[in-house]
């Protein structure tokens, strides 16, 4: 029951206590009662926090059947337990338990990773390491945290194996291209990043994943590469092969506007133009385009006459709609609208505007400036009246009550 070395430090500690054997004999088994009851209580009590979870363990081993749900929880939980209890020895004892058992499910590998990583760094790249070449080698996202990982600790060369080898074995996973182009671009690699960008968009894909590439890449080429052609070229490409996406065309129109350098305003009114003439959008989506070129043309000048035009044709369209929305209020047939078509939005009839605007991301703050044109004479305007209702009056009165 007690070591040579505990009975000898134990009978040290009696010194005079006892006299004889008998009571030496007497003395140590009562101190070693007292010793081993107490661990046996606090082992006991440990064990009452944790039977629950461990009753609910059905198969403490491998197997290629999926667990049940009661299970996955029951483990999450005896972790979230354990974690919370804070000792390390128990914590890695029960993870290495539950990866045995959950081998096949990616969680519970992450929640292992997380919690080495706050400890030892060689110990979170060796769990990543053998989660990812042996169980999950067809999971992407751990592999991604995994590279995440080593390049945050300065292995950026090994974060760049990691990421091209879960590519070429799961080829067409976004997250891993869109991690290796970000890889290549923080390392100041921006060759290999425009390699990665063309051979995604040559390759074979759905169009709405091209036109997410197309769109990275244009801003790519504009903003680092600095070849504001190139990006232009790469979303006219995107524009041709879906001619019926509204997002494109303003993507491509935000290319032509926006930037250091002034908005490419005949690129600008070409793109107006091809959308006025597109059999593919539908009219709400190109009157919601007249709405944004007359906004350009507030903002960055232009012709004068083509303005005039642009705001009557926008005036047109917002009392065709008041009246459309008036005729749905009275019972009469609702349009139906289609999903690439902007909401229409009311106005109460006690707002001084009193119009109904297409809810797009400028129409709103223009509106003001739609109405104070609604009372310009277009057809027959009047000598020295040309700009009368442009811009509002400056209130003389109020500012010299207030100086």
């Amino acid at each position: 029951m007690l070591s040579e070395e505990e009975y000898r430090d134990m009978t040290s500690q009696a010194g005079d206590v006892t006299q004889g054997e008998a009571m030496l004999d007497g003395y140590v088994r009562k101190v070693t009662l007292e010793q081993r009851t107490a661990v046996f209580e606090r082992t006991m009590a440990e064990l009452e926090k944790r039977k629950h979870f461990e009753l609910m363990i059905k198969r403490p081993y491998f197997h290629v059947k999926p667990l049940e749900r009661l299970q996955l929880k029951n483990w999450r939980d005896y972790l979230d337990f354990e974690i919370s209890q804070g000792d390390p020895r128990r914590i890695e004892f029960l993870f290495e338990r539950c990866v045995v058992s959950c081998a096949l499910y990616e969680d519970f590998w992450s929640k292992y990773c997380k919690y080495a990583e706050t400890h030892i760094r060689e110990w979170a790249s060796a769990i990543y390491r053998r989660a990812c070449n042996i169980h999950l080698q067809q999971k992407p996202n751990i592999h991604v945290a995994w590279a995440a990982f080593e390049e945050k600790n300065g292995n950026v060369d090994t974060a760049r194996e990691i990421l091209t080898s879960v590519d070429r074995a799961v080829p067409g996973q976004v997250a891993v291209r869109v991690r290796r182009i970000g890889l290549e671009i923080r390392a100041g690699r921006y060759s290999e990043a425009n390699a990665l960008y063309q051979e995604t968009l040559s390759s074979t894909m759905a169009l709405e994943t091209r036109n997410f590439y197309a769109w990275r890449y244009a801003r790519f080429t504009d903003k680092l590469m600095r070849d504001h052609g190139k990006a232009v070229s790469v979303m006219t490409t995107a524009v041709d092969m879906d001619p019926s996406n509204t997002t494109l065309y303003l993507q491509l129109l935000d290319l032509h506007t926006s930037g250091p350098a002034p908005p490419d305003m005949p690129a600008a009114e070409a793109l107006f133009a091809k959308v006025a003439s597109s059999p593919h959008l539908s009219e709400e989506a190109k009157d919601s385009f007249l709405t944004r070129r007359q906004q350009l043309l507030e903002e960055f000048g232009g012709n004068f006459s083509d303005l005039l035009e642009v705001t009557e044709m926008c005036e047109k369209i917002a009392r065709k709609t008041r009246k459309r929305l008036a005729s749905e209020a009275d019972g009469g047939p609702a349009k139906k609208t289609t999903g690439d078509q902007p909401q229409l939005v009311t106005m109460p009839t006690s707002h001084p505007m009193g119009m109904v605007q297409p809810l797009t991301p400028d129409q709103q703050q223009w509106a003001a400036y739609q109405q104070q044109w609604a009372g310009y004479n277009y057809a027959q305007p009047q000598q020295g009246q040309l700009y009368q209702g442009y811009y509002p009056p400056y209130p003389y009165s109020q500012a010299s009550a207030t100086t």
